[in-house]
C-alpha cells in the first residue's frame, strides 16, 4: 500500500483574500431581505467577524466549533424575536447551502494527483473545516475536477476532531486502508499538518506554494514549493 493525504486550504485549493467572507455576507444580506428583517451593514460585518474569531480561537485551542455553531451564534446575536422561518433562512445562508464558492486549485495539483493515481497511490483529504461545512468544500473540489482523485477523506466537522489530533488522521487512513508508516501527508501548516502527521507516524511534507508558514513550530523534513516535487521525493519523477 502507498498512500498520500492532503490538506485542503492553501494546499489543494485557495481563496482570493476575502472571498469566503464576501460570499457569506452577500448570502446573509439576501436572506435578511427574504426574511423581511432590517439589519444594518455594520452589524452584519461585526457579526461575521465575531463568529470568525470564535471559530479561530476554538481551532487554536483544539476545541470543536462546528459551522452550525457559527450560524447559531450569528442568528442569536440578532435577538430572540426571530421566527423559525427567519432562523432557517439565515442558517442556510451562513452555511452557504445554495452556493458553490469559486476557489482556486493550486498549481500542478491536477497533474500531480493524476501521476500518483497512475502509480497506484491511495489518496485522502485531511481538512480542518472553518465556517464553511465539508459539503461545500467537497462541492468546490468536485467543481474543480479534483474530488475524483480521492479515495477517502476526513473533514473535522464530520470526524469531530481538528488536526493535530491523531483521530482525524486515523479516520483518513482507515478510509483508504493504509497505515501511518506507509503514508505521507502534505499540508501548509507546521502546528497542525506537520506536527499532527509526524506524531501519528506519517511522513510530513510542508507545501509552501500558496502560503509559507513561518510559525515557531518544528518544520517538516521535506518542504516543497510545487506539488510535482513530491513525485521526485517518492521516486516517481522521470
Amino acid at each position: 500500500m502507498k498512500a498520500v493525504t492532503y490538506d485542503f486550504w492553501n494546499t489543494l485549493m485557495w481563496e482570493e483574500p476575502g472571498t469566503m467572507r464576501g460570499i457569506r455576507r452577500r448570502q446573509v444580506e439576501l436572506a435578511l431581505r427574504e426574511a423581511e428583517l432590517e439589519v444594518d451593514a455594520d452589524a452584519i460585518e461585526q457579526g461575521l467577524l465575531a463568529i470568525s474569531g470564535k471559530q479561530r480561537d476554538a481551532w487554536m485551542n483544539g476545541e470543536m466549533f462546528q459551522p452550525e455553531d457559527g450560524a447559531r451564534h450569528f442568528v442569536g446575536s440578532l435577538g430572540d424575536g426571530l421566527s423559525a422561518r427567519q432562523q432557517a433562512l439565515l442558517t442556510e445562508a451562513l452555511l452557504l447551502g445554495s452556493v458553490r464558492p469559486e476557489l482556486n486549485a493550486a498549481d500542478e495539483v491536477h497533474s500531480t494527483l493524476r501521476a500518483l493515481k497512475e502509480n497506484d497511490f491511495k489518496l485522502a483529504i485531511v481538512c480542518d473545516v472553518g465556517l464553511a461545512p465539508s459539503t461545500v468544500l467537497r462541492d468546490s473540489l468536485d467543481g474543480a475536477g479534483l474530488l475524483e482523485y480521492f479515495d477517502g477523506w476526513a473533514f473535522s466537522d464530520e470526524v469531530g476532531h481538528y488536526k493535530p489530533s491523531p483521530e482525524i488522521f486515523q479516520h483518513a487512513l482507515d478510509a483508504i486502508g493504509a497505515t501511518p508508516e506507509e503514508a505521507w501527508h502534505v499540508g501548509d501548516l507546521r502546528r497542525t499538518d506537520v506536527a499532527g502527521s509526524r506524531s501519528f507516524g506519517m511522513t510530513p511534507v510542508r507545501y509552501r506554494g500558496v502560503a509559507d508558514d513561518a510559525e515557531d513550530h518544528p518544520d517538516a523534513s521535506h518542504v516543497i514549493t510545487g506539488h510535482s516535487e513530491i513525485l521526485e521525493l517518492l521516486g516517481l519523477a522521470a
